[in-house]
């Protein structure tokens, strides 16, 4: 099922597809990422403060796994009735701050499991199984609000004359805000995880704030009439998506962070792509087509790319 048109690369815009079944794919490949190979995901061990790059961090003659089996490390948190065996400052991981989402989750998680199960200090294997159903929860409900409202829309005239400047205007956004990357950002974020490229963080980082400021820029050119309710799903789209790009790119820092930046792009890849499609077939019901080689094209060969998409998948 195709489910994203990606904005990135060194033209203004680069069509790609991603389908549900890869991104889910990717998704799962973070999830288990072990980089030291220690019984511990990487994620996870944000959450003990154990090193994801040494798998004997806690102590030399046992895995982190092992060590949190035995009761040497505890999660990072602190309760009257739970405090950490070590502390997490003096272990050599990249610990995520208390500002962080990853920071935040794994007290509030672990202070709700020790409140439901009446203060006993939950063993590794309730933990994993908790942490889960909780992931699982927090992705749900941390779908990236909209940026944008109708009243903030400028519309302008309407028709086909009208159409073919907005074309023109929503390419030059485009070109303004184009990221000069030579992948996409999903591609970008397969390469840190799968391959432990930290460039490709930053690439990734890149991206998120194209289309950021992509977002930004379409709210400031003026919308024909009929295309205005699409013009603010799209905008909105590619808002939420630049929040979800910019999270991803979070992975070494934050990774829970970055876990839900990943859950959250596909459904929002998915609104990208319904939204250019919609204003494909506002063209069409005006009879407007922006010729190959004009100024507004690109933008135009998009919603095209998307119609046809969104008309294929099952």
């Amino acid at each position: 099922m195709v489910v994203a048109v990606l904005v990135s690369g060194p033209l203004p815009f680069h069509l790609n597809t991603v389908n549900a079944s890869s991104t889910h794919d990717l998704l799962v490949a973070y999830a288990a990422k072990d980089t030291d190979a220690d019984g511990l995901p990487d994620w996870e061990e944000a959450l003990y403060a154990t090193d994801p790059n040494n798998a004997h961090s806690v102590n030399a003659s046992l895995t982190d796994s092992e060590a949190v089996s035995q009761g040497l490390v505890k999660p990072k948190f602190a309760t009257a009735t739970s405090t950490p065996t070590l502390d997490p400052s003096e272990l050599p991981g990249v610990i995520a701050g208390p500002q962080t989402v990853t920071d935040q989750f794994a007290q509030a998680l672990f202070s709700q499991y020790l409140s439901q199960q009446g203060g006993t200090t939950p063993t590794p294997e309730q933990i994993a199984s908790y942490v889960e159903s909780a992931v699982t929860d927090l992705t749900a409900s941390g779908a990236t609000p909209n940026a944008f409202n109708q009243g903030q829309i400028r519309v302008s005239g309407s028709g086909p004359d009208a159409l073919l400047t907005y074309a023109a205007d929503a390419e030059a956004v485009m070109n303004k805000n184009s990221s000069g990357s030579d992948k996409s950002e999903i591609e970008y974020f397969a390469d840190a995880v799968e391959k432990d490229d930290a460039a490709a963080l930053a690439q990734t980082k890149k991206i998120g704030a194209s289309y950021a400021g992509m977002a930004k820029g379409f709210m400031l050119i003026s919308v024909p009439k009929e295309a205005a309710t699409p013009h603010l799903a799209l905008a909105n789209a590619m808002a939420r998506l630049g929040q979800d790009i910019t999270d991803m790119s979070t992975l070494g820092a934050d990774p829970l962070r970055a876990y839900l930046g990943l859950a959250n792009y596909q459904n929002d890849s998915k609104a990208l792509v319904t939204a250019l499609a919609t204003l494909n077939s506002v063209y069409a019901a005006e009879g407007a087509r922006v010729p190959e080689g004009a100024t507004g094209s690109t933008f135009f060969s998009a919603t095209q790319s998307a119609a046809v998409a969104v008309k294929t998948s099952p």
